[in-house]
């Protein structure tokens, strides 16, 4: 076992190179999370740096840190996923938004544009709608959001059906041509100043599936040597 200093010095910092007005810049504060959400409370456990922190490799903890910080940062309720969807990184989605907003402001004298008259399409929006409801809540934008998959279409319409304010600012739809983004999914002259999604980024099916495993094999090296500790 490692002595205290060099588990102090070997400790996470704060998360380096997110977006300034990125709220999950600094380490996890898990004692206001779980009063914000205490079903997280079973799950947080003292770490092999003697912080508090979840089982990132158990895919029930991590869900359930999402929905705590959904609900603490952006008063979104009954996040839920069906088994077997993506359960996304809150940290690293909330950059995107915040760097697109830049993207934005860019255009727009270097304002951030917000409020309803800005309108996202998100393709490929998934059973999270991780993006319309960190969007939203942050800078006001309507989205639209897109898939083809209808079982993720319904989980994300779960979602805004248990946040009534998020329906009128949010707007799910199905595209039923897979092959296509844009046609048969937009009516009439349809207009959006930003599209954005979240593809894989991977040459072919068998390099996604090694990026899966090695991901997996991470984790699991993670948890062994933390019980070591």
């Amino acid at each position: 076992m490692r002595n205290r200093n060099a588990k102090a010095r070997d400790r996470p910092a704060a998360k380096a190179g997110l977006h300034p007005r990125n709220p999950h810049r600094d380490r996890y504060d898990f004692a206001q999370l779980i009063r914000s959400w205490p079903e997280l409370a079973p799950l947080v456990a003292v770490n092999a740096y003697g912080d508090p922190s979840i089982d990132f490799a158990d895919p029930v903890a991590v869900q359930a840190l999402n929905r705590a910080l959904l609900l603490h940062f952006y008063d979104v309720r009954g996040w839920d996923l069906p088994p077997g969807y993506l359960c996304p990184p809150i940290p690293g989605r909330a950059d995107y938004l915040h760097h697109l907003a830049d993207l934005l402001a860019s255009c727009n004298g270097g304002v951030v544009p917000c409020g309803e008259s800005v309108r996202a399409l998100d393709i490929g929006v998934g059973a999270n709608c991780i993006y319309p409801l960190i969007g939203h809540r942050e800078y006001g934008w309507r989205f639209l959001g897109s898939d083809i998959d209808p079982t993720a279409l319904a989980s994300a319409a779960r979602i805004l059906e248990a946040n009534p304010g998020l329906a009128g600012a949010i707007e799910l739809r199905l595209q039923r041509s897979p092959s296509h983004i844009f046609q048969d999914l937009l009516e009439g002259n349809e207009t959006f100043d930003v599209c954005l999604c979240n593809p894989p980024f991977h040459a072919s099916p068998q390099e996604a599936r090694e990026g899966t495993e090695r991901k997996w094999r991470n984790l699991r090296k993670k948890r062994t040597l933390s019980n070591r500790c």
